[in-house]
């Protein structure tokens, strides 16, 4: 069994996810105040449509959002919900985001030009 732990004062770090079901479980909390989140494990690609994914539908509240750290998982999902480029209506996901933690995979297929770019398209 999966499990998330330690959201205290603004503070969220999820454990290992069976992916969408820790997400969804989120939406209990205010997400609105979440200032530091870290995942482990997320596998799950993103759908056709972006605003259908649970990434961009958990990131969507978090405007007190200021350090996203991802461990061990597909970065993909959240880069693309994050780069206004690739949202609906070119929203600016998590507005106060200053840390971008990634531990880029072979999987992940990300190039630095294109973070730098996605950066400034958030600027």
């Amino acid at each position: 069994m999966y499990y998330m732990y330690g959201f205290w004062a603004g503070q969220a770090l999820l454990s290992p996810v069976p992916d969408c079901q820790i997400l969804q479980s989120l939406t209990f909390f205010h997400l609105s105040r979440v200032e530091r989140l870290a995942v482990d494990q997320y596998t799950t690609q993103l759908p056709a449509r972006i605003e259908k994914s649970p990434v961009y539908l958990t990131l969507l509240p978090m405007n007190s959002l200021r350090t996203l750290t991802l461990r061990v998982c597909l970065v993909v999902p959240f880069v693309r919900a994050l780069d206004p480029e690739q949202n609906p209506y070119r929203a600016v996901l998590c507005p106060r985001l200053e840390e971008l933690v990634l531990y880029i995979t072979d999987e992940d297929l990300l190039s630095v030009s294109g973070l730098l770019e996605m950066a400034k398209q958030r600027a």
